[in-house]
């Protein structure tokens, strides 16, 4: 009756994956694909006929991974273990509940912000600034056959 829940959301949310290794789902691994673009461009009718090759210089851009740091947001070697959650990122909160009935819950680390490192302001990388990503704007060669 519809409804498209995954069988193993419950499973997942313990460990991570599948119990039968991901049995070819490849769901939430994929990486989404952007949107098409569509450029303008002016071309007469002899380029047309006879074909021709154009520079275009699109003012779009998309992130990409840093290339100095990898992603990490910060100069090799310099962050240290959050002192909070053990460089885990997470925090175990228990609640008493009542005589025999306990809560445990599971949260991001307050001061890591779940990344289970600590990174002085100085140590960020400087090509990205700690946003693990940079703008790359790129030049397109058209050929017109």
């Amino acid at each position: 009756m519809g409804g498209g829940h995954d069988p193993f959301d419950i499973f997942q949310s313990f460990f991570g994956r599948s119990p039968f290794g991901d049995g070819g789902s490849s769901r939430g691994r994929r990486q989404k694909r952007g949107e098409d673009v569509v450029h303008p461009l002016k071309v007469s009718l002899e380029d047309l006929y006879l074909g021709t090759s154009k520079k275009l210089s699109l003012s779009l851009s998309r992130n990409v991974l840093c290339s100095k740091c990898n992603g990490k947001e910060y100069k090799s070697g310099n962050s240290t273990k959050c002192a909070g959650c053990q460089g885990t990122g997470m925090e175990v909160s228990i609640r008493h509940l009542g005589p025999s009935i306990v809560q445990q819950m599971q949260h991001p680390c307050n001061e890591c912000k779940g990344t289970g490192g600590t990174i002085s302001d100085r140590d960020y990388c400087p090509q990205c600034k700690g946003k693990k990503v940079v703008q790359e704007k790129k030049v397109l060669e058209i050929h017109v056959d």
